[in-house]
């Protein structure tokens, strides 16, 4: 199963991306998840992309510098640039995210830390449902 839960601060402000032959909606951000202590501190930067009603309510209350956690998927995208090196660049689908710190009051109701969970319609299914006497262990 392929999952993870980031939690980490936007490095822009995120940007509706348009998509050929398509109703959907992409929003794309960067996102910085700071790792080690401050002597020994590493910044990971991630692409974080939100899709259709998550894209939207994205473009609406995010902005640069405010913290979230995502939950989603990480996918691993790699090339050579123009000189040959090697690149990467890790993406997370985001399933579901929470703002920690909305820029814009959303209507509804506020949890009294200020925190604002904006889960995603329930995912089909992508894989087949497994059984336990199926599992190896």
């Amino acid at each position: 199963m392929n999952s993870i839960t980031l939690t980490g601060r936007f490095g822009k402000d995120p940007e509706l991306k348009p998509l050929k032959d398509s109703t959907k909606k992409l929003c794309v951000v960067s996102i910085a998840e700071n790792q080690g202590s401050k002597e020994h501190a590493k910044t990971q930067w991630y692409t974080a992309q939100f899709w259709g009603d998550s894209a939207e309510r994205m473009m609406q209350w995010a902005k640069k510098g405010m913290a979230a956690t995502l939950f989603g998927r990480l996918k691993v995208d790699e090339w050579e640039d123009n000189t040959g090196a090697k690149r990467t660049n890790l993406i997370i689908n985001v399933d579901q995210f929470q703002l920690a710190q909305p820029a814009v009051q959303p209507h509804g109701d506020v949890a009294a830390n200020g925190t604002v969970v904006v889960p995603e319609a329930p995912l089909q299914s992508q894989t087949p449902i497994v059984s336990d006497d199926e599992i190896p262990f």
